[in-house]
């Protein structure tokens, strides 16, 4: 037979594993939220990189006056002439005067292929 400490000591050990057992079941929890917020953040900064990567060939560039002057070599008042005569595309947005960076580079070629197949 099993005396009343006994009993006793066996009730709080069984107390023990008990809380022993919730204690882990709420650690493993906590871990498996954690680690579910883990993917998610992985998940999120491969999104992020993904968007962030460099444009395809199909993406519109943008540039404005300034820097269309520096890479034609060009005043206001020449790209000015040239936005009124038609012959260079703008668009304009939220009143700044855009330009496709293509259409420039088209400028550029052009003009260097002219200048090049002319006899010297």
């Amino acid at each position: 037979m099993t005396t009343r400490k006994e009993r006793e000591k066996e009730r709080q050990a069984s107390a023990k594993r008990r809380s022993i057992e919730q204690l882990l079941r709420e650690i493993l929890h906590k871990l498996d939220h954690m680690m579910h917020i883990t993917i998610q953040l992985i998940e999120a900064t491969h999104r992020l990189k993904a968007s962030k990567q460099k444009p395809t060939s199909n993406t519109i560039h943008w540039i404005d006056a300034q820097e269309v002057m520096n890479r034609l070599h060009i005043s206001h008042r020449k790209l000015q002439g040239m936005r009124l005569d038609g012959s260079i595309p703008y668009t304009v947005l939220k009143g700044k005067i855009l330009f496709k960076e293509s259409d420039v580079e088209n400028i550029l070629l052009e003009n260097y292929r002219r200048h090049h197949n002319e006899p010297s």
